[in-house]
């Protein structure tokens, strides 16, 4: 899956009126002299901006906008999760042929597991030689029970073998195994969300001037087929791109969703 948001980078680096910065810590948020947006990293460096679309994880917005806070970012839990790929000797290994499963939260008591993928199953043109690849995810909302103060990568491992040993019947050793920790990555939609959901909502058009508009994982649905559908309808939809410079554009990126949620807009 990394290799399509790899290749988009690729290919918008190589356009002059694009830059792409990593690895910075975003501080805060404020409006500059010229009425544009500007956001300061750590560091120093201050971007400025016709438009900010903001994706970034609801606790890391604590203090970027100063002491004007909104219900939303003290009122969403986010677990962590971590993804065990496993591949094994043979073909065809799993007992059916299918995307995988779910462990719903009902059954927890009978598995470790949020769940197992069937990658060879999914995408068997993946598999360049006779081996069976299955990924197993753990943690979420039992992280700390699962993990507590244990090293976590190397806990994963044992697991998500034993995970696939009991419950699919593969046994033996694994040609190989990659361990990756998603640190607080997924938000939970706790009770009060639609309200929280529509005070966002008024609470960003006031940000920034109206240069400001939302998209990620808190809004939704945190699933990425989701936020890559949200993200493209704003910028489709509600981004007047042609008039970023001259006027704020005071649109939220929340508009689609509180209109599903039946909220005025």
């Amino acid at each position: 899956m990394q290799t399509l948001p790899d290749e988009m980078a690729k290919k918008l680096r190589e356009r002059p009126n694009v830059e792409i910065s990593t690895g910075s810590k975003v501080v805060a948020a404020r409006v500059g002299a010229t009425g544009k947006a500007q956001i300061e990293v750590d560091g120093g460096r201050v971007i400025e901006s016709d438009h900010v679309v903001n994706t970034l994880p609801l606790h890391a917005m604590q203090g970027v906008f100063g002491s004007d806070q909104t219900p939303m970012l003290d009122h969403t839990p986010y677990s962590s999760v971590v993804v065990v790929n496993l591949t094994y000797q043979g073909k065809g290994r799993t007992p059916v042929d299918g995307f995988g499963y779910l462990v719903p939260r009902a059954s927890q008591h009978e598995s470790r597991a949020l769940g197992v993928v069937f990658d060879s199953c999914a995408l068997p043109e993946q598999d360049t030689c006779d081996v069976t690849r299955v990924t197993v995810m753990l943690g979420g909302p039992r992280f700390k029970e699962l993990f507590g103060s244990k090293d976590v990568e190397a806990e994963a491992k044992l697991l998500a073998l034993d995970t696939v040993q009991r419950e699919l019947g593969i046994r033996g050793d694994a040609l190989d195994v990659h361990v990756t920790v998603g640190a607080q990555c997924i938000p939970t939609y706790t009770t009060g969300y639609v309200d929280r959901l529509q005070q966002m909502h008024e609470w960003t058009k006031r940000q920034l001037n109206g240069r400001m508009s939302l998209v990620g994982a808190a809004y939704g649905g945190p699933a990425v087929p989701q936020c890559v559908n949200h993200a493209r309808t704003h910028v489709c939809d509600h981004l007047n791109l042609d008039t970023l410079s001259q006027s704020p554009q005071c649109v939220s990126g929340l508009e689609e969703i509180i209109k599903a949620f039946d909220l005025p807009a």
